[in-house]
């Protein structure tokens, strides 16, 4: 017996079909891949695009604090470990040797417009041996933050903060190019890529 009229546009439709393979279906966690960059009005957000940042890098001087953001469009829920990806180089613009060193904050935070929370925080510490004048250095982060559960409505933001601080001995930069163009300043960097991959739960 044929189907009426009125069914067959939904019983003879092409399914929908999403895929997780088995650590996602396992654990229930499925991870998302954000870049940072800078925008040519000097803010700074998350893409999940291979775009090209305005600049592949922001020199520091002796500190840095910048929020990088994006707007979530449907209901999603953040929980587990954030892996934080990002590289920065030391250049020691100075006339004699120093030992240089800098503190490195990440934090995972939900901000709904007017109250940011803060789901998760991780502090790196990060020194070089004596380093002469004109030399450089460089170091590539993988940083691990356990990101406590929270739901993002509509119009939510995840927000990434980045703070730099004790920054000493001379200039340092912290590269956020999605393209992942080669950064040099003396030394050249492993990657210019600032990544973040958020685990999302899978319901």
């Amino acid at each position: 017996m044929p189907l009426q009229p009125k069914f067959n546009r939904f019983t003879t439709a092409t399914p929908a079909i999403v895929t997780f393979d088995f650590f996602d279906f396992a654990s229930a966690t499925g991870y998302k891949r954000f870049f940072g960059f800078q925008d040519s009005d000097d803010n700074y957000a998350l893409t999940t695009n291979t775009i090209y940042s305005e600049e592949e890098d922001s020199v520091v001087a002796t500190s840095f604090d910048q929020d990088f953001d994006i707007q979530f469009k449907k209901v999603l829920t953040v929980e587990g470990v954030t892996v934080a990806n990002m590289s920065t180089i030391f250049e020691n613009t100075g006339g004699s040797a120093v030992t240089p060193a800098y503190v490195l904050t990440v934090k995972v935070i939900h901000y709904d417009g007017s109250t940011e929370t803060v789901l998760g925080t991780t502090v790196a510490n990060q020194s070089w041996g004596l380093t002469g004048s004109g030399a450089a250095q460089t170091q590539t982060h993988a940083i691990l933050i356990d990101t406590t559960q929270k739901a993002f409505a509509p119009s939510d933001i995840l927000r990434i903060n980045i703070v730099m601080t004790e920054a000493t001995g001379g200039k340092y930069y912290i590269l956020h190019d999605p393209q992942n163009r080669t950064v040099t300043h003396v030394a050249t960097a492993d990657t210019s890529v600032m990544s973040f991959d958020i685990p999302f739960n899978i319901e």
